[in-house]
């Protein structure tokens, strides 16, 4: 009896490893076939990447895209300007000058006293030409007291004039002749000196 019981047992063991044999089996099959699949490779660094259109978007239908405009811009440069050159100075000029009653150096003066004591005679309106060479003219007028009855009361009288420059010694000149044929004195020299003109002669 003792011995069937054990038989029995025996068996049911047997059965028991059987049936959990066959579930494992079917177990590993299932589970391999819904095994999931590799997911595809990322894109890698060395992959070519899509190419994105710079390309200014145009106005559609109701939209309005703004596009940077490129404002070509260029340094503005004033063009150099360049003065003519200066007239030369006539050859052999210098800057000459006249020393006036004062003492003081004029260079074309427009007036000239002649007697630096009462200015009863005064050269006026003069206009030059050759100032610098060794001979230089202008033409003016010359103003003169009239001292009849006496030269308070006189008056002045006027004289169309030529004058006469000349005998430069360094930049000064030191002679000067008037001619003014209208005048009481037609023809008169002068000497130019560092006091101003000094009377020589006249007819």
């Amino acid at each position: 009896m003792a011995g069937t019981v054990r038989d029995g047992a025996r068996g049911k063991r047997g059965l028991l490893v059987a049936t959990g044999a066959l579930a494992a089996a079917l177990c590993l099959t299932a589970c391999g076939g819904s095994a999931k699949q590799p997911a595809a490779p990322s894109a890698t660094a060395g992959s070519p990447s899509t190419a994105v259109s710079t390309k200014p978007v145009s106005k559609t239908a109701g939209t309005v895209t703004p596009t940077p405009s490129a404002i070509a811009t260029s340094p503005s440069s004033a063009a150099p300007t360049s003065s003519g050159p200066s007239a030369a100075p006539q050859p052999g000029s210098v800057a000459a000058v006249i020393d006036d009653c004062l003492g003081k150096p004029v260079p074309q003066p427009g007036d000239i006293v002649l007697t630096c004591a009462d200015a009863g005679w005064v050269l006026e309106h003069l206009k030059w030409t050759g100032w610098g060479q060794p001979t230089a003219s202008a033409s003016g007028l010359w103003s003169e007291k009239n001292c009849t009855p006496n030269c308070a009361t006189g008056g002045v009288s006027t004289y169309p004039v030529t004058v006469t420059v000349s005998s430069l010694r360094g930049t000064t000149y030191t002679r000067m002749y008037l001619t003014a044929p209208t005048s009481p004195t037609p023809k008169a020299t002068f000497a130019l000196t560092s006091k101003g003109p000094s009377f020589v002669s006249g007819k």
